[in-house]
Parts: structure tokens; sequence; C-alpha cells
């Protein structure tokens, strides 16, 4: 037939490098492919629509691991400024004697 892209989904053909040759970050996040078999306007139309929520979907997704990596090197970076502080090194001798407690 010779159709790509989404007119060729909306014909019923299931191909998307997205899901056929996966690279970081799709091999983690699993997209799906939008595909219709008439093959009629009302149906490309819909490909379209199913692609950009398929979009939004996949960018939520990454946004959301982004964020817990932020999170995590937060957390790192805390427990590190805590260690290096007065109470870290006492906690660490295991005196957690607070400075009013003399």
């Amino acid at each position: 037939m010779g159709l790509t892209g989404f007119a060729a989904r909306a014909s019923g053909v299931k191909h998307d490098l997205r899901v056929d040759y996966p690279v970081p970050p799709y091999r983690q996040l699993d997209p799906r492919i939008a595909s219709h078999t008439r093959g009629d306007v009302p149906r490309a139309f819909r490909v379209r629509f199913d692609e950009v929520v398929e979009s939004i979907r996949l960018v939520q997704a990454l946004g959301e691991a982004a964020a817990a990596r932020r999170v995590r090197r937060a957390a790192r970076e805390g427990q590190a400024r805590c260690a290096r502080s007065r109470l870290g090194r006492r906690l660490a001798r295991g005196n957690p004697r607070r400075a009013g407690d003399r």
C-alpha cells in the first residue's frame, strides 16, 4: 500500500520505532502503539489523538522519574551535610548530646 506514519497506523499497520527498536528511555516506559483498522479519515484523526495522549503519558512518566532522581540526590546531599555537621559527628560517635544539655 505504501502508507507510513499515522495514515498507516489508521489502516492497521502496527509499526513504531519506539516499540520496534527501543532505546533508553523507551525500554523502561513501555510505549503503546496507536492503531485502528478502518483506514478512513476519522480513524486517522483518532490515531493522531491517541498518539498525543500517549506522548503526554510518556512525558509525565519521564517527569516523575526525573523528580524521583532529584529527591534521591537531595536526600544523599542532605545526609552528607548532616554527617559534616556538629550533630552528625556526635551521632556518629554515639553521643547525641545537644549543645544546651551541658
